[in-house]
């Protein structure tokens, strides 16, 4: 060890900053799909130098947040219905896999919880609040992640749920009616879980994301189509 006397250990580099700075950016649509993001803006915009910036964007296009174009510079990664596909395939498998590695693991007071979080669902339903739907189902799953304790899975899975968070914030909502059928599909998911038997939680669990992805794929289509109307 003698390698490591002297050496200071930085917690967050100017780097990892950027990097996290302008991934919200992107997910917020504050940098929209397809914008062409040039160094020396950036670089003024943020009051940093081209060295960390560079090595922001370089991750940013590991992760498939921007794209190189040809002839130099980057631009924001655009969007389509293939992606969405893509995304929720990938989701439907890790949290299949992680609500049935939980099953059995869940003790009285997580049931109580979960409970309780789909009672919240179901009144933002009846109020018609979308948001509130969302954040109670988040808190739905972050109890099965916690409880699974796959810590590799749910690595892997925090990164896709980042880019399906980008097209919530492009304006891609639930229909009114996916309100109230995502508080039946948690309630659904939770009957399996209190029977125990961790197929059957997979298989509720991978029927409720795929209804999920339906539901976006249908108004990404709409939010498409307007744009390239306008």
């Amino acid at each position: 060890m003698e390698s490591l006397k002297g050496q200071q250990i930085i917690p967050e580099s100017i780097g990892d900053k950027t990097y996290t700075v302008l991934k919200n950016l992107i997910i917020q649509s504050k940098l929209s799909p397809g914008m062409r993001l040039k160094e020396e803006v950036l670089s003024s915009m943020l009051e940093l130098s081209r060295t960390p910036l560079r090595e922001a964007l370089k991750r940013l296009q590991d992760d498939g947040w921007v794209t190189r174009i040809p002839g130099g510079g980057v631009k924001v990664s655009d969007i389509s219905q293939k992606e969405v596909e893509e995304l929720y395939q990938i989701r439907e498998v890790l949290e299949g896999l992680m609500a049935r590695e939980a099953t059995n693991l869940l003790k009285e007071d997580d049931l109580s919880r979960l409970e309780e979080l789909i009672q919240k669902m179901e009144m933002a339903a009846a109020l018609n609040d979308s948001q509130l739907v969302i954040d109670y189902g988040h808190k739905f799953h972050d109890i099965i992640y916690e409880k699974a304790n796959n810590q590799k899975c749910l690595e892997i899975l925090r990164n896709v749920l980042d880019h399906i968070e980008r097209y919530r914030y492009l304006g891609v909502d639930t229909s009114p009616g996916r309100r109230k059928k995502a508080g039946d599909e948690h309630r659904q998911l939770l009957n399996a879980l209190i029977t125990g038997k961790g197929n059957k939680v997979e298989q509720v669990m991978r029927e409720h994301i795929r209804y999920g992805g339906q539901a976006v794929l249908e108004s990404i289509d709409k939010w498409l189509s307007k744009r390239s109307n306008g």
